[in-house]
Formats: C-alpha cells, sequence, structure tokens
C-alpha cells in the first residue's frame, strides 16, 4: 500500500517498544530504512534491532540538545538525508499545580523540547532535500475540551506539542509536512505501569469501542501520515481515541 515508503530513512524517537517500536515494524514491512532511538536501554534497542532485521539504532536522551545534534549529525553523515521523523518520544509527569516544579520541567524537557530537538536538526535538513514528513505523538489530552487536574502537566505540555505542530507545518510549507497524532488509552507499558486492572476497566467501560487500542493502530495511522497517502495533509492533529472524548461530550447509557 505504501510503496513511497521504500528506502525512505525514517528516525523514530522513543521507539524502542510501545507505539514507537510498532511504527517501526510497520514501516520495515514495507521496506523503508528504520532508525530507532532510546534514552535510557540499549539493549532494548539491541533486541528491538534485532526484530527488525538489525535496524540502525542510536542511544540519545532527545531532551539534550547537544545529544540530539550529534545524532542527527551521525545520520547525515552515513545516510546523506532523512525523509521522515517521528517524535515519539514522551512520557507521564503526573503533575498537579501543587507538584514540585521539576516534575512540570520534566513533562515540557521530555514532550515538548524533545521535539524541539529533533526538529532543529532535522527539519532544516530537510529543507535542503525539498521534502519530508515529520509526526508528533500528542495525546486525546493535548486537545480535549475537558479537563485533568491531577495530570495537568502531561495535558500542558501535548498541547504545547500539538501547538508546535501547527506552527512548523506552517513555517516550513510547502516542502515538508508536519502532522500529529492524538492516541487515547493504549496499551503499552507505561499504561501498565500506572494502572491497574480496574482502572484500566475503567478506562475501558468509558470508550466507545470498549477497549485500549493496540500499539500498531496508532503506528498505522503514523505511517498513513508519513506517506504520500497522506499528502495533502498537513498542520492536523488527528484523534485515535475509540471515541472516548465523543463518550465523555455525550454519555452513553
Amino acid at each position: 500500500m505504501f510503496n513511497d515508503l521504500k528506502n525512505k530513512i525514517i528516525l523514530i524517537t522513543g521507539s524502542s517498544r510501545g507505539i514507537g517500536f510498532a511504527t517501526a515494524e510497520i514501516l520495515t514491512q514495507h521496506n523503508a530504512k528504520v532508525i530507532l532511538n532510546s534514552e535510557n536501554s540499549k539493549n532494548e534497542l539491541i533486541e528491538a534491532s534485532k526484530k527488525l532485521n538489525g535496524a540502525d539504532y542510536f542511544l540519545c536522551d532527545v531532551t539534550k540538545n547537544e545529544e540530539v545534534k550529534k545524532m542527527v549529525g551521525s545520520i547525515i553523515e552515513k545516510y546523506g538525508k532523512i525523509d521522515g521523523l517521528v517524535n515519539n518520544a514522551g512520557g507521564g509527569g503526573w503533575a498537579s499545580i501543587h507538584t514540585p516544579d521539576d516534575e512540570w520541567q520534566k513533562s515540557f524537557n521530555l514532550d515538548i523540547m524533545g521535539a524541539v530537538h529533533t526538529c532543529r536538526y532535522v527539519m532544516p535538513e530537510m529543507q535542503k532535500q525539498k521534502s519530508g514528513t515529520v509526526v508528533n505523538t500528542s495525546s486525546l489530552w493535548g486537545i480535549a475540551h475537558t479537563a485533568k487536574p491531577e495530570i495537568a502537566s502531561y495535558c500542558v505540555a501535548k498541547a504545547g506539542l500539538s501547538k508546535l505542530t501547527e506552527n512548523l507545518a506552517q513555517e516550513y510549507a510547502p516542502h515538508i509536512r508536519v502532522n500529529a497524532v492524538a492516541p487515547g488509552w493504549t496499551k503499552t507499558k507505561m499504561i501498565e505501569d500506572d494502572f491497574n486492572e480496574t482502572g484500566i476497566k475503567f478506562m475501558e467501560n468509558n470508550i466507545l469501542l470498549k477497549r485500549l487500542a493496540e500499539p500498531n493502530e496508532i503506528a498505522s495511522l503514523i505511517v498513513f501520515l508519513l506517506s504520500d497517502a497522506s499528502s495533502y495533509i498537513t498542520g492536523q492533529i488527528i484523534s485515535a481515541d475509540g471515541g472516548y472524548l465523543l463518550n465523555r461530550q455525550h454519555p452513553t447509557t
């Protein structure tokens, strides 16, 4: 379906597991050259690489500007270009306004500044090529018209990433497309670690489709946005939440 992805060089941050790894799997099936990234587990990267026929990988903390600069420089030196960028690195940061500043900063660094750093060095290279696609992983909480005060830092950070998406789309048009996906509750390690069975059941009951998303379902949307199948889409934040937000606004009986 996505023949245009063949031999495309695509960097995916936060891709040793979860949505990022699922994205890498689908891209590999379409013969793209995937570059994996993680900030804290070389062993996970090695295992992920093995599952993807020896995909290239970089251990890099995207919250650190100089590390990202070095990583992107190495990729350009080796491959000569970067065709696609998926800013998937991100995390919880369950902080309310009563939580210390360092927890807020953690959310901002990972969910916003990580994408700022990668885009800072990747997008000028795409501009030279006059082609490229960027997909950011935001969240349903970055677009929701409802509040969740107990995770305010995460909501604010993801909303910032969504707004960054729109600004970059305008700045780098017409040759580079920039979009974001806003996943709903998804079966990832972060969800498994942070919620017990009762909490997950509560989520499922509030989703129209009555289940959490599989990582590959979100990954399929990311791959679509990377491909020429979405060639007239830019500056959009596209939700994939199984009807969760709709159900919150108009509950089913």
